[in-house]
């Protein structure tokens, strides 16, 4: 528990802070008199510590266990109760030592007076104390738990990434169990909106899901083949995880390409397709892809156009070669060009 927490969990509040404070003034005024008194007098010594044990800390003492008791909270009921027979204990030792010394059997004297005068104030300032211990552990554990989540909250908006549970849990310096609590908290207060997978060990905001989601579609389209580990890899992602979002964005229809489920990988409608035909149906040549949805020949300029939406039960268990739709092709004649010239090409 930091310094914050830790005054969060002891600071008094209402009619016990007003208490407080009160005592807190009149200590000051009267040790600030007494220490004048103590410069100005010739016999200023004794006065002083009389002024101070006989009036300003007893009075202190009373208010203190008055707020204490007052107190709802068992942290500040504990702190201010502490406090009080601090200063009471403190008083009654100066106070038996002061009337020792006066008499010929000093050290006697002290020891009966100390005796006598500290029971009546270890009950006084013990009472609050002792009233407080059954439910401050109770208050200590929410205190550190409202902590973790507000570092937590701000460990999440500042990072921005699919974040695991094991990495949370080192910064919060909590097993993974707490970090599932600390999450579910904030998503349940609303305080941020985001993704718990539990089942994963991982949480990640919905920005961070379109995000992901959109970098997932980029490297699909922009390869002709990818695996669940390389997407998992390059997502920072467990592999089940991206399964669960290439689900999700073929039931949204944003993904049109081939899934074999069996050899976890990724085809792009293109891929099937150019792995289908393999060389030009008009001239034998090579084939390449141009653009999105379109194959070409380098040769003869060929060009076959791909269907632009994908049937659903090509989204299967099945081989992609057993699922590829036939192609729909369309011819393309390259008309003669002088020798040296580019050819110019019309469909």
């Amino acid at each position: 528990m930091n310094r914050r927490a830790l005054f969060k969990l002891i600071r008094p509040a209402g009619l016990s802070l007003a208490l407080f404070g009160f005592a807190a003034i009149i200590f000051f005024i009267g040790l600030g008199i007494a220490i004048v008194i103590t410069l100005d007098e010739s016999d200023g010594v004794e006065i002083g510590n009389a002024m101070m044990t006989l009036i300003v800390i007893p009075l202190t003492f009373i208010l203190l266990v008055i707020a204490a008791l007052v107190s709802k909270q068992a942290g500040p009921r504990f702190a201010l109760g502490s406090l009080a027979l601090f200063l009471g204990l403190l008083d009654v030792i100066v106070l038996s030592a002061t009337i020792g010394w006066s008499q010929n059997d000093g050290l006697t004297t002290a020891c009966f007076g100390s005796l006598i005068l500290c029971l009546p104030v270890l009950f006084a300032g013990g009472l609050p104390v002792f009233l407080a211990i059954p439910t401050l552990p109770q208050e200590i554990r929410a205190a550190i738990f409202t902590e973790r989540c507000q570092r937590a909250l701000d460990f999440l908006l500042l990072r921005q990434e699919v974040i695991s549970y094991q990495e949370l849990g080192q910064l919060l310096k909590a097993p993974e169990e707490e970090v599932d609590r600390v999450l579910a908290a904030l998503v349940d207060s609303g305080k941020i909106n985001g993704v718990r997978k539990s089942e994963y060990r991982v949480f990640f905001t919905r920005q961070v899901l379109e995000k992901k989601l959109s970098q997932l579609l980029g490297m699909i389209k922009s390869r002709a083949q990818i695996s669940f580990d390389e997407l998992a890899n390059e997502l920072k992602s467990p592999p089940e995880l991206v399964k669960e979002w290439i689900v999700h964005l073929v039931n949204e229809g944003r993904y049109s390409g081939y899934i074999h489920w069996e050899e976890r990988m990724l085809y792009s409608t293109e891929a099937v397709a150019l792995h289908q035909l393999k060389n030009c149906p008009q001239c034998g040549g090579e084939l390449r892809l141009v653009g999105k949805g379109v194959i070409s020949c380098v040769y003869c300029g060929y060009d076959i156009f791909l269907q632009a939406n994908v049937p659903e039960e090509h989204v299967s268990q099945a081989s992609p070669a057993d699922t590829r739709p036939k192609p729909k092709s369309t011819k393309r004649t390259r008309k003669s060009a002088p020798e040296g010239n580019a050819s110019a090409t019309t469909t």
